[in-house]
C-alpha cells in the first residue's frame, strides 16, 4: 500500500478477514496486484498495489494496547536470557521443568539428596497460584422448552486452505434445546444472510418451528439480518465482549 502517514499508530480490527500494512518488508511471498483504491478512517486514500502473506516466525511481533475502546499495535521489545543467581539446583530444575512434583524432580541424577519439596513451596510463587480455584459460575436460568426456540450461531474463517468446494468460512448454527448443530460451507462472509435464511425456510417447512431468539458475538457478519429478524419478530442478542 503507497500512502504518505505521520504516525506509526495502529488500530486493530479483529474482526476483520484481511488487514493492511504500509511496510513491504513486513510481506512475504509478495505480488503485485492491479492498484486497488483504500479509504482510510482519517478520510485520506491510498493504493494497494501487493498482496502477500504476513511473515510467520512464530514469534509473537506485538500486543494489544486499549484505549478508550479501541486496541492499538505495540511492538513486543526484544528481551535477553539472563542468569539468576541465588537459585539451588532444585529450584533451577522446578523452574526448567514446568513445576512438577519432587518426585519428578528427584528423577534426574544430579538432584538426588537436594531440596525437598516442603521447604521449596516456601520460595516458589507460581506453584500456590496454580494450585488455587477460581469461582464457579452461576447458574443459569436460560431453559428452552422446545426445538428451535433459541439458536446459537458463530461464523469461523477464513481457512487458509480451501476445502473441497473452494470454501474458506464456516457457519454453525446450534439448537440450545436439542444440541443438534448445523453446518454451512460459505465463500464469504456475505453469504451468511442466504444460509442462515435458507435455515428458517427449512425448519418453518420441515418441522412446522418458529425461532424466538437468535444469539451470537458481536461479528458483522450477522449485522445484515437485524432487519430480517425485526420484521419476524426475532429477538437477535449478542455475546458480552471478551466472553465464549
Amino acid at each position: 500500500m503507497t500512502s504518505e502517514s505521520s504516525s506509526n499508530c495502529w488500530i486493530l480490527d479483529t474482526g476483520a478477514s484481511h488487514h493492511v500494512t504500509g511496510s513491504r518488508s513486513s510481506l512475504m511471498v509478495a505480488r503485485v496486484i492491479t492498484s486497488c483504491p483504500i479509504d482510510l478512517p482519517d478520510s485520506h486514500s491510498a493504493m494497494a498495489t501487493m498482496e502477500g502473506r504476513d511473515q510467520c516466525s512464530g514469534n509473537p511481533i506485538g500486543a494489544d494496547e486499549r484505549k478508550g475502546g479501541l486496541c492499538y499495535y505495540r511492538r513486543i521489545p526484544t528481551v535477553c536470557a539472563v542468569t539468576v543467581p541465588g537459585l539451588s539446583q532444585f529450584e533451577l530444575w522446578h523452574c526448567r521443568l514446568g513445576h512438577p512434583f519432587d518426585r519428578v524432580l528427584k528423577l534426574v541424577p544430579a538432584l538426588q539428596g537436594s531440596l525437598s519439596r516442603k521447604q521449596l513451596d516456601t520460595t516458589c510463587t507460581i506453584c500456590p497460584q496454580a494450585k488455587q480455584r477460581r469461582d464457579s459460575f452461576l447458574l443459569s436460568d436460560s431453559r428452552t422448552s422446545r426445538v428451535f426456540e433459541l439458536l446459537h450461531c458463530d461464523l469461523w474463517g477464513p481457512n487458509k486452505i480451501p476445502y473441497s468446494n473452494g470454501a474458506f468460512y464456516f457457519l454453525t448454527i446450534f439448537d440450545d434445546y436439542s444440541h443438534t448443530v448445523w453446518v454451512y460451507l460459505l465463500h464469504s462472509k456475505s453469504d451468511v444472510f442466504k444460509y442462515f435464511c435458507s435455515f428458517l425456510a427449512m425448519i418453518t417447512r420441515q418441522f412446522q418451528a418458529h425461532v424466538k431468539i437468535v444469539t451470537s458475538d458481536n461479528g458483522m457478519e450477522f449485522k445484515p439480518l437485524i432487519p430480517y429478524f425485526t420484521e419476524r419478530g426475532i429477538l437477535f442478542q449478542t455475546s458480552c465482549v471478551g466472553t465464549p
